[in-house]
């Protein structure tokens, strides 16, 4: 089945739209998931469990590592069955 997905992490300019195959909603919603800590990545943000207590919280680490994270954002994803009238041209 076709999924529409969609994501960012809290940081402007971050998002992303992607039409994906997947066996059921759950695996969809992952795939949305891992494409958002990607996204984050690509802008330099990295996950931090010890710091944030939770893997969808993401920081961009100062250049100077003991001044902290100067950013953070919040992993925001979805994952809905792909309907073509709703979200063609939305990718």
């Amino acid at each position: 089945m076709l999924y529409f997905i969609i994501g960012s992490f809290g940081y402007a300019g971050s998002g992303y739209t992607e039409v994906v195959e997947a066996d059921s909603i759950e695996t969809a919603e992952e795939l949305a998931r891992q494409l958002a800590i990607e996204c984050a990545e690509s802008y330099g943000f990295q996950q931090d469990f010890e710091e944030f207590g939770t893997y969808d919280e993401v920081g961009y680490l100062c250049d100077d590592e003991e001044s902290g994270y100067s950013e953070t954002g919040t992993l925001d994803y979805e994952a809905v069955p792909y309907n073509e009238e709703e979200h063609e041209g939305m990718y």
